[in-house]
């Protein structure tokens, strides 16, 4: 199996040259958990920092020729990405920590795939964590965490 790794993530192509197999028929964006059994992970409290999984542990983005994967370098890039262990996704930790509370009057205008359901989309990894970490909403989030904890935040 050839393997590149380009700034999309890591694209591996099947071994008969591109051309589709039967176990390619997978629909496109598609996420699969990894069938190899992994060493259970223990994520930290809430509300203490961001949880970083090896790449090997995020599930990876199947799609129709090609299968993505979660970079480690994107968490040096994007350290406000967070790994949850319970939905097997990545999240923003300061979104997905201080948008659930709904007197917030600025909740509303949050990302799901940052605060709620997760992030998958790997193809697209490197554009949205941009404009996520850019987003009004994501600034609001890091103050008021550094305001409410005394902590210095990573983005």
């Amino acid at each position: 199996m050839l393997t590149t790794e380009d700034e999309e993530g890591t694209s591996c192509e099947p071994a008969t040259g591109g051309l589709p197999t039967q176990n390619d028929a997978v629909t496109a964006s598609k996420m699969v958990l990894d069938e190899q059994p992994q060493s259970p992970t223990v994520e930290p409290p809430l509300n203490s920092e961001p949880f970083h999984v090896e790449s090997s542990q995020v599930p990876c983005q199947k799609l129709s020729t090609k299968t993505l994967y979660f970079q480690d370098s994107w968490y040096k890039r994007f350290p406000w990405l967070h790994f949850n262990t319970e939905k097997r996704c990545m999240l923003c930790f300061y979104c997905s920590n201080i948008c659930i509370d709904p007197s917030l009057p600025w909740t509303g205008n949050t990302e799901p795939a940052f605060t709620s359901d997760g992030f998958f989309n790997w193809k697209k990894g490197l554009q949205r964590f941009r404009e996520h970490e850019a987003s009004h909403s994501h600034y609001l989030a890091v103050y008021h965490w550094s305001s409410q904890t005394d902590q210095y935040p990573c983005s």
